[in-house]
C-alpha cells in the first residue's frame, strides 16, 4: 500500500512539474515583443487635391484642374508618443513658364520632419528627392539622412529634374530607429497611405514592409 501511495505521488510530482515549466514557457513566449511598431491602416488612408479637370479652351494645351490651388496636409506620428515626427504637404498649383501653354500644373509631395529627432532617406543620386524604397532592398544607418524637407514628388511643372513614383516606401528614422511610411499614388493627384511602421529599438538596417 505504502509502495502504491508513493509511486501516485512520484507521478503527480512529475505531472506538476511538467505542467508548470510547460505553463512558463507559455508565458515567456507571449511576452515576446515584434522588433517592429507596426500600423496597418484599414482601411488606407487617401487624400487628394483635385476635385475634377475644366475644359481647356486651346485644344494644343492641357485642362486645368480645379480647385486652382490646393492643398492637403497629413501628420505622422511615427513612434506613438504623442508628437508629430513628419508632416506630408500634398499640393497642386499653376507654374507660369514658357513653352507649355503659358503655364503648367505642378503636382507636389513633399516630406517635412517636425523635430530634431526626425530624419528622412534622400536618393544618393538626386539628393533634392527622398528616396524611394520597394520590398527587395533595405533601409540602412548607413543611407543618406537629413533633418529637413524634401520633395517626393514633382511632375508637370518646369522644374528639373522631375520626380515621382506609383507605389513606394520611403525611409524614416526617429531617435535613430529606423521606419518606413508605404504610399501609393491614386487619380486626381491622390495619394493612400497603406501602412507605417519603425523599429523598437536601434537597429542597423529594416527591409521595407516589414512588421
Amino acid at each position: 500500500m505504502n509502495y502504491s501511495v508513493t509511486r501516485l505521488f512520484s507521478f503527480l510530482l512529475i505531472l506538476c512539474i511538467f505542467s508548470s515549466c510547460k505553463k512558463s514557457k507559455e508565458k515567456y513566449t507571449a511576452l515576446i515583443a515584434s522588433p517592429i511598431f507596426y500600423t496597418d491602416l484599414v482601411p488606407d488612408l487617401g487624400f487628394h487635391t483635385i476635385l475634377q479637370f475644366e475644359v481647356s479652351i486651346n485644344p494644343y494645351c492641357n485642362p486645368f484642374p480645379t480647385p486652382v490651388d490646393s492643398s492637403v496636409n497629413y501628420l505622422l506620428d511615427l513612434d506613438n508618443d504623442s508628437i508629430d515626427d513628419y508632416r506630408f504637404e500634398l499640393s497642386h498649383f499653376p507654374e507660369y513658364c514658357s513653352g507649355h501653354c503659358g503655364s503648367a500644373n505642378l503636382m507636389n509631395l513633399v516630406v517635412r520632419p517636425l523635430n530634431a529627432n526626425a530624419y528622412l532617406s534622400i536618393d544618393t543620386i538626386y539628393p533634392v528627392h527622398v528616396r524611394a524604397y520597394d520590398t527587395t532592398q533595405v533601409i540602412s544607418q548607413l543611407d543618406k539622412w537629413i533633418n529637413y524637407s524634401r520633395d517626393a514628388l514633382i511632375e508637370g511643372g518646369c522644374t528639373w529634374p522631375n520626380v515621382g513614383f506609383t507605389d513606394a516606401y520611403f525611409g524614416l528614422m526617429v531617435n535613430s530607429r529606423l521606419g518606413y511610411i508605404h504610399i501609393e499614388r491614386t487619380a486626381l493627384n491622390g495619394i493612400l497611405i497603406k501602412e507605417y511602421a519603425i523599429s523598437r529599438t536601434q537597429v542597423s538596417q529594416i527591409i521595407p514592409g516589414e512588421r
